[in-house]
């Protein structure tokens, strides 16, 4: 019997280590987790700072193209005007 319960003593020792092991895996598992978290918030952060700024960059772009149309229409007309005072 005495055999028995040293043998059923070293097969809990055994499954306290194991347990004890996993606990710090599970440990270290959840400070990764976090710092992986803080990560993650901190690209969300990044994502909508760029976004803002894609934003602002389609309204730069609008309004350049809007100027750009507008010097063309210029253009177009003083083309217009010189061919007409050329002929005359």
């Amino acid at each position: 019997m005495s055999a028995a319960l040293s043998a059923q003593q070293v097969e809990i020792r055994h499954l306290q280590e194991e347990i004890n092991h996993l606990q710090e895996e599970n440990q270290e598992n959840k400070v990764e987790i976090r710092h992986l978290q803080q990560e993650n918030q901190e690209k969300k952060v990044e994502i909508r700072h760029l976004q803002q700024e894609n934003q602002e960059n389609k309204v730069e772009i609008k309004h350049l193209q809007e100027e750009n149309n507008h010097l063309q229409q210029e253009n177009q007309g003083k083309y217009l005007l010189n061919h007409v005072l050329n002929i005359i």
